[in-house]
């Protein structure tokens, strides 16, 4: 992956998303247990909220009959008589401990609350699985506006990162309507402090590449005035050669027009030698060079001068050897 944006994207709701399900998890997880927390101090209003007389003894329910209430209330006198019941015939179970008891039997669970009201014990009792199930709720509704949330921060985080990359897409719009090679310096305000670096480096690299094609057209006119003449001069001789009208003056003109030719080729490899010699020149990286074959291209060039000097040029051996350097 190669986008700033999408690893930015991916990041930043990566993060998101690990910090909106940890935090929900905590507020569902403290809102459950706030949540126990009032239902025991309700237990424990509940049950300091009786009187300690007048009450009437109950008939036990008629055989056949379910206790539905989900909270029951059952006091017993200083003897251990039962002389009140708010749902006769619940499966509540009696707990000998006071205070807060978790109980757990195959009838159901009950979270117990037992005390000494003046002279009677009261007891309250509410089913496990309706605490939860209201705790459950409860978390939910507390937690329903942090999850509600989330797609409005993914869209912050979009729009955020779209809007701090777009001096990036600014700057490269700005190139690419760059008429041909500008070297004119691009501007750096307003420009964030993390783009200002990049616009600078760019900026210095158009001012090497101006300087570049100023010594580059330098060199061309350079070159263009120093082959003007011995190419006239090699014209002229080879016009004289064509309307030479004996052997000996046809030999004269070919002999100054191979002269000629000969100072052009000696210029022309003292303005390679000289390009070669630029700063550009000089930092190409070097590769592996047959010499075999530059010997043979040596060897080709400077036949005719060899043989014309009565000169033996030749090369033998085939042996190839390759040193780091340049071609040309």
């Amino acid at each position: 992956m190669t986008s700033i944006r999408q690893r930015l994207l991916i990041w930043l709701l990566l993060g998101l998303t690990a910090t909106i399900t940890i935090g929900s998890w905590a507020v569902y997880s403290r809102a459950r247990a706030q949540a126990r927390e009032v239902f025991d101090f309700q237990l424990q209003q509940m049950a300091g909220a009786f009187p300690s007389e007048g009450f009437i003894r109950q008939k036990p329910r008629p055989s056949g009959a379910q206790a539905t209430a989900d909270v029951v209330v059952r006091i017993w006198d200083q003897e251990g008589s039962e002389i009140y019941s708010s749902e006769p015939g619940s499966d509540a179970p009696r707990v000998e401990a006071f205070g807060f008891t978790s109980i757990v039997s195959p009838d159901g669970n009950w979270r117990v609350y037992s005390t000494v009201v003046r002279n009677n014990i009261v007891q309250v009792a509410q089913s496990t699985r309706v605490r939860e199930a209201l705790a459950t709720d409860m978390a939910l509704r507390a937690m329903l506006p942090l999850v509600a949330l989330f797609p409005a921060l993914i869209a912050l985080v979009w729009i955020t990162v779209g809007r701090g990359l777009k001096p990036l897409n600014d700057l490269a719009e700005v190139m690419r309507s760059r008429p041909g090679v500008a070297p004119e310096p691009l501007p750096d305000q307003p420009m964030p402090d993390e783009v200002r670096p990049l616009v600078q480096a760019l900026n210095e690299l158009l001012a090497r590449l101006e300087q570049a094609m100023r010594l580059q057209r330098s060199f061309i006119a350079d070159a263009a005035h120093e082959l003007r003449t011995p190419l006239t001069a090699v014209m002229l001789q080879l016009q004289l050669a064509e309307r030479a009208h004996t052997e000996e003056a046809r030999a004269a003109a070919l002999a100054k027009l191979k002269g000629g030719l000969e100072r052009a080729t000696h210029l022309v490899k003292q303005l390679l030698a000289l390009a070669r010699a630029e700063p550009e020149g000089i930092s190409q990286a070097l590769e592996p060079v047959s010499l075999s074959a530059v010997v043979r291209e040596v060897v080709t060039e400077q036949a005719s001068i060899a043989e014309a000097n009565g000169i033996d040029l030749g090369m033998s051996g085939e042996d190839d050897v390759s040193v780091l350097g340049h071609a040309n």
